[in-house]
């Protein structure tokens, strides 16, 4: 059975879920990686092209309104008035830039966030509990202005790449969770039925009854459309096709199925 045809039955003939029975457990995983490909890769489309605008949007603004520095021989020298302050009231972040030496890393203390940039170190505090130091005495042979930074900025955009991979493989596995989730669902539900299905055959069919809230899912995303406690939706949807499955799948079907290999 192709791809197309396992699709069409996921979604719209549960009651044809004994087709499946009979395939491995290999066949179901691989169905479901690739549908994890083609629905994730749609999301992931949405994600990088956002992605993408606000590293435009961060390129336009170092460029427009960063006054021009120059780091060079481990001192930074910057052309603009003293202290240059960016402040966030609201999630409670500094961003200051001080080459004078008057301001220390004290001054981050009332913030969440932030980060000071002195002569000679870089100051980053990541939350109320960690905050890191960089010397710029390890650049001493390095010589960086504003030009060679807004240049090396839309090289950012390439990081995308790694979005859309740690997105279909996150997407992936967390899929194969919800099966197994399912699956043990499944055990409850044949037992209400008076079914013999074993639970890797309840696996492969959970599987396949996550095609339509993924399809659901994947809508919703790209139409911009969220729906509270949507989760419940989610699985209560594939819990209504497994127990269609779980009905209809005889033990007969089952038994010949797993003489088959894995692939």
């Amino acid at each position: 059975m192709g791809l197309i045809s396992k699709f069409i039955i996921s979604v719209f003939k549960p009651s044809e879920y004994q087709k499946f029975s009979g395939d491995s457990l290999g066949k179901a995983l691989l169905y479901l990686f690739i549908i994890t490909i083609v629905f994730s890769s749609l999301m992931m489309v949405k994600r990088v092209n956002n992605y993408n605008r606000l590293i435009e949007k961060i390129v336009h603004e170092f460029k427009m309104n960063s006054p021009d520095f120059k780091l060079a021989k481990g001192k930074l020298k910057v052309d603009a008035e003293m202290p240059y302050v960016i402040e966030d009231k609201k999630d409670k972040r500094l961003f200051i830039v001080d080459t004078t030496g008057q301001s220390t890393k004290e001054i981050l203390d009332g913030y969440n966030q932030g980060a000071l940039i002195t002569e000679s170190e870089f100051i980053h505090k990541k939350s109320q509990y960690e905050t890191r130091k960089y010397s710029f005495a390890s650049l001493k042979d390095i010589t960086i202005t504003k030009e060679d930074v807004t240049k090396v900025l839309p090289y950012l955009k390439w990081a995308s790449v790694f979005i859309v991979i740690f997105g279909v493989l996150s997407f992936w596995f967390g899929k194969l969770i919800s099966a197994l989730f399912l699956a043990v669902i499944g055990l409850v539900i044949k037992n209400l039925l008076g079914s013999k299905l074993r639970f890797s055959t309840l696996y492969k069919l959970s599987i396949y009854s996550l095609t339509t809230p993924i399809l659901i899912k994947v809508i919703l995303n790209l139409l911009n459309f969220r729906i509270p406690f949507f989760f419940i939706i989610y699985y209560g949807i594939a819990i209504f096709y497994l127990w269609q499955a779980v009905k209809v799948t005889p033990k007969e079907r089952i038994n010949s199925g797993f003489k088959q290999n894995i692939l």
